[in-house]
């Protein structure tokens, strides 16, 4: 349980220092939300090169990771005076005041939505969808150490994205780390959400969004387990996102991370 918990914190650390070096924005949070989300989808792609290729062993999957670290470490070392000064100025955003009661509230509730769904996500999986094929699928593709075709999943046919995700969880640890990597999307989506609320509403519509969207059933039931259901919306919600901010600002960029996110949503 503590393997899959460092490795997933690894895995998101690793893909927010790739995805920084493409995207660019003068927002922490916007950058940190654009730039886990897209490199997460590039960490799935080359493990499912490895996959296709027929070299999905515990020894390749590590040097992959070895070898991104240093990209990594580079793009987080860049932004690292960033967030360090962004993080001060969070405090300065809920100040200890009576008419702001009601965001501390907002605030506590999702928090609290939050940690529930972490100790729900350190369970083993049991829903029928994960065991039938989100799973079984990468189990299969391991003990075979290639992507294979399996007659009697229908669903081994699908483009499988974040299941070669799931699949270098379980190689390098067990599956408790893909219910934690959903968990992390969640808190992913979540921030999607405060970040697009304040960049065109405010905070406390931000963090009651967020609430909103978390602690309804439907998010909350999908929100611990290995389905795609949640990273497919988180992509195309960035999508949209990415899509406003290019006809705000008529940046040829946004327009791409769009067309990226949408591709990942796909």
């Amino acid at each position: 349980m503590l393997l899959s918990g460092i490795l997933v914190f690894f895995l998101i650390a690793i893909s927010y220092g790739i995805g920084n070096r493409i995207v660019s924005s003068q927002n922490t949070l916007e950058k940190f939300v654009f730039s886990t989300g897209i490199g997460l989808g590039i960490i799935s792609y080359l493990t499912l090169f490895l996959a296709l290729i027929g070299a999905l062993y515990k020894w390749t999957c590590l040097l992959l990771l070895s070898l991104l670290i240093p990209i990594a470490v580079k793009g987080l070392w860049k932004e690292w005076k960033t967030i360090s000064t962004d993080i001060k100025k969070i405090r300065l955003l809920f100040p200890l005041k009576r008419q702001n009661t009601l965001e501390y509230i907002f605030l506590s509730a999702l928090l609290i939505s939050i940690i529930l769904c972490l100790i729900i996500s350190l369970a083993p999986p049991t829903d029928f969808d994960s065991l039938v094929y989100h799973l079984s699928i990468p189990k299969i593709w391991i003990q075979n150490h290639r992507a294979v075709y399996i007659p009697y999943i229908r669903q081994s046919v699908y483009h499988l994205t974040l299941e070669t995700l799931f699949a270098l969880g379980m190689l390098l640890s067990n599956d408790i780390s893909a219910n934690l990597l959903i968990w992390s999307y969640s808190i992913l989506f979540v921030l999607a959400i405060i970040s697009l609320s304040i960049k065109y509403f405010s905070i406390k519509i931000g963090i009651l969004a967020g609430l909103i969207a978390y602690s309804t059933p439907l998010f909350g039931f999908i929100a611990n387990k290995p389905m795609v259901d949640l990273p497919s919306s988180f992509y195309a919600l960035l999508g949209v996102y990415a899509f406003m901010m290019y006809m705000d600002s008529d940046e040829r960029k946004m327009l791409v991370i769009s067309a990226i996110t949408a591709s990942l949503s796909a």
